[in-house]
Order: structure tokens, then C-alpha cells, then sequence
């Protein structure tokens, strides 16, 4: 099983790696800290096929220390805040990915996603909405739960 971590926490990415590499043995995780490498992974796909994509919601552009052309201008617009929402209607824009199941996995209240979260259940039935929790037992349930639908 691949799987697209997007996690600009460093340590909260290297966390979840290693939670799922412990729990499915024959895994192989690539990590993503920011939307512009999401975005750039997602057009080039780098011989990775993600079987499952854990997104953050929350994301920079960039990092700070990363020197790079300025932002398109709907991140400019709505900031980080939606970053994994933008990523998330890029994977379902394109036929190749927008089957991959994702799971958003943020602190964010599923209250304050209430808007994004209601436009994606009519179009996209693969995404989960999970709050992150300092017990990993959900997050691997959810992972167990997806593969299995597949």
C-alpha cells in the first residue's frame, strides 16, 4: 500500500509514517510538506501511486525557506486555512485521481469545514473528514477501512 502523507508538521508527518509503516508492514510512505509540492506531485506523479492520501487541511505554500514564484491567486484569496480543500478538488478534477480515497485529517472542527465538507459529499464519496487525535487508533481504523472498501 502507497501512501501520500501531506503534512507540513514535521513531526506530526513523522508520526503518522511511522504508525502506518508499523501497522502495515508492506507499506511505503512519501511525505509532502507543502500545496505547492502537492501540486507538483500530483502532475508528475513521480512513479508514486498513492493507494490512500492522508491531507492535512491546513498548508503553506511553501516553506519559508523555499524562494519560488508567488502563489495563484485563489491561494493569495483564501490563504492556508483551505489549502487540503484545494488539493482535495484537484484530485477529484482529474479522472486519474479522483478515486484514490483521502482522508482529511486536521485540527480543524468539522464545523468550521461544514461548507467544503457539504459540496464534497454529493461529488466525491472517497473522502473522510477525521479530527486529529494524539491516538492514532482511529486514523489507522480509517486506513484499514478504506483499503478494504477498495
Amino acid at each position: 500500500m502507497n501512501v501520500l502523507i501531506v503534512e507540513d508538521d514535521y513531526y506530526q508527518a513523522q508520526w503518522i509514517e511511522q504508525k502506518i509503516l508499523e501497522t502495515f508492514k508492506d507499506s511505503r510512505c512519501k511525505i509532502i510538506r507543502t500545496e505547492r509540492e502537492f501540486r507538483e506531485f500530483i502532475a508528475e506523479r513521480e512513479g508514486f501511486d498513492p493507494d490512500i492520501i492522508i491531507l492535512d487541511v491546513i498548508l503553506p505554500w511553501t516553506m519559508p525557506d523555499q524562494t519560488v514564484d508567488p502563489p495563484p491567486r485563489e491561494v493569495k484569496i483564501n490563504g492556508r486555512r483551505r489549502a487540503g480543500m484545494r488539493c482535495q478538488q484537484l484530485l477529484a478534477a482529474d479522472p486519474e485521481t479522483q478515486r484514490i480515497p483521502v482522508v482529511l485529517y486536521t485540527v480543524l472542527e468539522e464545523e468550521d469545514l461544514k461548507e467544503p465538507l457539504s459540496n464534497l459529499e454529493h461529488k466525491a464519496h472517497n473522502v473522510i473528514y477525521l479530527s486529529k487525535q494524539s491516538d492514532p487508533k482511529p486514523l489507522i481504523e480509517t486506513i484499514s477501512r478504506l483499503m478494504q472498501s477498495r
